[in-house]
């Protein structure tokens, strides 16, 4: 399997499912916001790392394992996950003092208090 990068490995964990190492096409298109039948072709052309099981003469059974998803993500977005850092840096810039502040005890209650 392809290794992700280090930086990728939980910038993505929001958007799928806690503890879910496996995924069918449907859950894909329902977390991708895809037909399944967009993530089926994905699937058959290899666009999407996958396990293919023969079930009879003609139909098929896809599994993606989570890290193959993850890397189709990071394959399929115009940005790296350290660009929001720096895109966060640049408006935090132009902020007032009086705004940082409130941003500054924001941040600490999340860091204190973290809701996940």
């Amino acid at each position: 399997m392809v290794e992700i990068p280090e930086s990728a490995k939980h910038h993505f964990d929001h958007i799928l499912p806690p503890g879910q190492d496996w995924f069918t096409p449907q859950e894909l298109a329902k977390i991708l916001g895809r037909s399944d039948q967009y993530i089926r072709n994905a699937l058959e052309q290899g666009v999407i790392l996958n396990h293919t099981f023969q079930i009879g003469k003609r139909r098929r059974h896809y599994q993606v394992p989570r890290s193959a998803v993850i890397l189709y993500i990071l394959e399929t977005a115009s940005y790296q996950p350290e660009d929001f850092l720096s895109h966060i840096e640049q408006l935090l810039e132009s902020r007032s003092p009086k705004e940082l502040q409130a941003i500054l005890r924001k941040v600490k209650t999340m860091v204190d208090h973290p809701t996940t």
